[in-house]
């Protein structure tokens, strides 16, 4: 399994990255050791505060573009809809 850390979003108010993983108790084991909440809106992610994105990739958290992250998002959705529907 896998987690991945997309790059801190500048123009935000709070510059913050999103970071997600492949499974969801791997995010909040990961979630535990930057002391952040993991939040629940479909796609389980962190919001990583600009300063902890180092540590997060230190920590294991693969870096990947804005790019990636939705390609990914896209994938996930659609094996959670596939899942479902069987």
């Amino acid at each position: 399994m896998s987690k991945y850390i997309a790059p801190v979003d500048t123009f935000a108010r709070t510059p913050t990255a999103f970071l997600v993983a492949d499974d969801i108790l791997e995010l909040i084991e990961f979630s535990k050791k930057l002391d952040l909440p993991v939040h629940h809106t479909g796609i389980e992610h962190i919001d990583v505060v600009a300063d902890l994105y180092e540590k997060a990739i230190k920590l294991g958290a693969v870096p990947i573009s804005s790019k990636e992250l939705v390609r990914w998002a896209s994938d996930r959705l659609k094996e959670m809809l596939e899942a479902r529907n069987e």
